[in-house]
């Protein structure tokens, strides 16, 4: 018994201990607090890719937003495709240079815009571009292209100029007038109408002035006049025109480019002036007939004069000014003969 008493006791004791074991590690998993959670580290970001070179870019076509920059401080000289355009020191901060306008078609260089007339439209048509406060625009054109243009009634182009590669130089002028404000109905009287002449007064300068600053432009001036225009047509673009021509009562009918050698002796060697009908010499006359326009070209032989009729009341006179007295009948004369061959 004594022994078995004994078992008994150390068997509690055991059994106490381990209850206090359990109970101590209980307590503690209650206090401490749940580990943090950790986020996995985020992958490094890649090395950004080098940009891809930009594409050059050729001929890039020029809105009439892009404003030419000085190449002075005090705004006087402007470049463009390395030709000059100078504008005087009074007038530079009133306009803006441009290289080019929505309203013509061809290589323009350098166009010119009063400022204040620009900044009047912007507020009275937002977003639209009427050509407010329009000056003039150089263009430069092929020789082909200047044919073409010669072909067509000028209003207010002007060629003025050609270079050692053949290309030809055109001022174009507004065909009406581009004076823009928010008031239009006092403008009588007021310094901006004085400022608008003065500019336009300078406008017809510039293209004297643009052959002057450019070395390798020399001034080409052409005499326009209906009778050219027709000439040219014979000129260069015969295969596209039909016409006659009569001569001592005997019609004749050239084909393609039979007349464009003597239609550019005349064009070149003869200016016509224009004159009023009250000098119409009497007598014969040579005739170029057009019949798709109704339109005839008379050269008279009592006198140095020519003259474009369209029909009915309307016709322009013009005074010969040639080599010689007689010598567009004489050319006439010439084809004539070649014609009959």
């Amino acid at each position: 018994m004594k022994y078995l008493k004994k078992i008994l006791c150390l068997c509690l004791a055991m059994l106490l201990t381990l209850l206090a074991a359990c109970t101590a590690k209980l307590e503690t998993a209650s206090v401490e607090p749940a580990p943090e959670t950790v986020d996995a580290a985020p992958e490094p970001a890649p090395e950004p890719a080098e940009p891809a070179p930009e594409p050059e870019i050729e001929n890039e076509e020029v809105s009439d937003d892009d404003m030419l920059t000085p190449i002075l401080g005090d705004g006087s000289e402007y470049v463009s495709d390395g030709l000059k355009l100078t504008v005087p020191d009074e007038y530079s901060p009133l306009v803006q240079i441009g290289m080019g306008t929505s309203l013509f078609g061809n290589e323009e260089i350098f166009s010119a815009r009063e400022i204040a007339s620009v900044e009047a439209g912007e507020k009275l048509h937002p977003g639209e571009d009427w050509g407010d406060g329009f000056l003039f625009s150089i263009a430069r054109v092929s020789e082909e292209e200047l044919h073409r243009l010669l072909c067509g009634y000028l209003n207010n182009e002007r060629p003025f100029a050609r270079d050692a590669d053949g290309n030809y130089y055109i001022c174009y002028y507004p065909s009406d007038v581009r004076l823009v404000r928010e008031d239009m109905e006092n403008l009588a009287n007021s310094p901006d109408l004085e400022q608008w002449s003065a500019l336009n007064e300078w406008a017809a300068t510039v293209p004297a002035q643009f052959v002057e600053d450019n070395e390798g432009l020399e001034s080409w001036d052409y005499s326009y006049s209906d009778v050219g225009m027709y000439l040219n047509r014979i000129a260069y673009f015969g295969d596209e025109t039909e016409y006659s021509l009569f001569c001592d009562f005997t019609e004749y009918t050239p084909k393609g480019d039979e007349g464009a050698k003597y239609a550019r002796q005349i064009l070149e060697n003869v200016k016509f002036e224009s004159c009023g009908a009250e000098e119409t010499p009497d007598g014969e006359y040579q005739v170029i007939s057009f019949p798709q326009e109704n339109a005839r070209i008379f050269f008279y032989k009592g006198g140095e004069y020519a003259a474009v009729d369209y029909g009915g009341d309307y016709s322009t006179l013009y005074r010969i000014s040639a080599p010689s007295a007689g010598y567009c009948l004489d050319v006439l004369a010439e084809w004539a003969e070649a014609l009959e061959g």
